[in-house]
């Protein structure tokens, strides 16, 4: 039932963003060059930005502190390890992000295998 909760997630999260994005791109491409319109897309830019920025916040507490206490005994030590050497990784290293994503899948089964 996972499988199927993740499958009518991603389709009825990104199916709908898809379609916009595609029906919307003709009218973008005939209003370049126009100021006005510029600056409402770059607003709309800062708008994604933001939305991105705080859902990473919301997904990250879940993450580090999974029992929805932001406190020192609700912290998940081993996912704030990950998340820090996830973030080395990827600006110290410039890890491909395709081989963190493996990574991290990897390292997550082999902690709920292990019982961690």
């Amino acid at each position: 039932m996972g499988t199927l909760g993740l499958l009518a997630t991603t389709y009825y999260t990104f199916l709908p963003c898809f379609l916009c994005v595609f029906a919307g791109a003709p009218l973008v491409e005939r209003t370049q060059g126009k100021p006005t319109i510029q600056g409402v897309l770059g607003l709309i830019t800062a708008v994604v930005v933001g939305a991105i920025l705080d859902l990473t916040f919301f997904l990250g507490k879940a993450v580090i502190f999974p029992l929805g206490r932001v406190t020192l005994r609700g912290l998940d030590a081993i996912s704030l390890v990950w998340v820090i050497l996830s973030l080395v990784l990827l600006q110290r290293f410039k890890l491909n992000l395709i081989y963190l994503i493996m990574l991290s899948v990897g390292f997550g089964l082999i902690r709920y295998l292990l019982g961690l």
